[in-house]
Formats: structure tokens, sequence, C-alpha cells
């Protein structure tokens, strides 16, 4: 046998080796780019200057395949440490902490959400003198678990922050009248 020919072989190998690593990251990064991407959110559904801000908890599915058996945990010591102290922290039947409780319980899955489409329920409120649910600016430890059609499944740890959406630093000029509800 040649050198000629071992070296022949030798670079026909190594292309072929080149190829099929070529051929994995492509699957791969297809993989990472066509799947759902769930993500969770605070949003001020109505706000009264700046003394009553009534919050939506928001789903929403940014990739670009549907979601299913989306679910939110969270565990109740992080819910109760963003809680404000007072007449509505109670955990009575119809309480907000009930509401509240119900997003994150397993009769709450979410069992089909397409790619951009989003799902919201009520979530608590803020107000003054003691009138409010939710500490200000507090964060929510929370975990969201899904699965795309294939079957893969995905969790993601996200931490909610609990504040006005219209004004993120806490000004504005006018209330939007969208927010005026």
């Amino acid at each position: 046998m040649d050198w000629m020919d071992v070296g022949k072989v030798g670079l026909s190998s190594a292309a072929f080796g080149i190829s099929c690593l070529a051929l994995w990251i492509s699957h791969r990064n297809w993989l990472r780019s066509n799947c759902p991407i769930v993500v969770a959110c605070i949003e001020t559904a109505t706000a009264q200057d700046e003394a009553f801000i009534a919050y939506n908890l928001i789903v929403v599915n940014t990739g670009n395949r549907p979601a299913v058996n989306v679910r939110l945990y969270c565990e109740d010591s992080d819910l109760e440490q963003c809680i404000q102290p007072g007449p509505h922290a109670g955990k009575k039947p119809g309480s907000t902490w009930t509401h509240v409780k119900k997003c994150f319980q397993e009769d709450a899955e979410i069992p089909v959400l397409l790619n951009g489409k989003s799902v919201s329920n009520s979530f608590g409120f803020t107000g003054v003198n003691q009138q409010s649910f939710w500490k200000y600016n507090s964060r929510l430890k929370i975990t969201l678990r899904y699965a795309d059609l294939d079957g893969t499944n995905y969790r993601k740890e996200l931490i909610l922050l609990i504040k006005d959406s219209v004004a993120f630093a806490g000004g504005m000029w006018s209330m939007p009248e969208e927010t005026k509800k």
C-alpha cells in the first residue's frame, strides 16, 4: 500500500467525521430552536393612582411549537414571604390567598398552549395602608414544567417581580387608557 493511498483514506475519514459532527450540531441546534418556550410574568391588570394595583399572572408560549401539560409550581414558604401581613393575608376559602394558590395546583394545568398564545389569571393586588395582599417589589420564585408534542420535558425556574408593569421605574406622566379598566 502506497503512502498516497493512506493519505487519501485518512483525508476521506476526516471529512466523513467532520460531516457527522456537522450533522449532529445542526440537529441539536434545530431541536433547540424548534421548541416551545414558556414564560410567566406578572402584569398590571388595573391601577388607580398608585393607591391600588390589581395583577394578572400571564403564561405565554413564545416558542414556535405548542406546549402541553403546562404547570406552575411554587412553595408555600416562597408565597408567604411575598405576602403583606394584614387583613388580606388570611387563608380562608374564597380569600385572595386561595385564588393565588390555585394557580399552582394540579387542576390549574394548561393542557395545550399554542405558540404565540397566552393565558392569564387574577393574581392579587397591592395597595396602601395595610390594604395590600402582596408586598410591593417582592420577588416570587416559581418553577414552570411543560412538554412539547414529542414528549420532551422542559423545566424552567423564574423569579416573578410583584410590581406595576406599566411604569417599570415607578413613574409616568399619566396613566395609559388601556390600563384604566
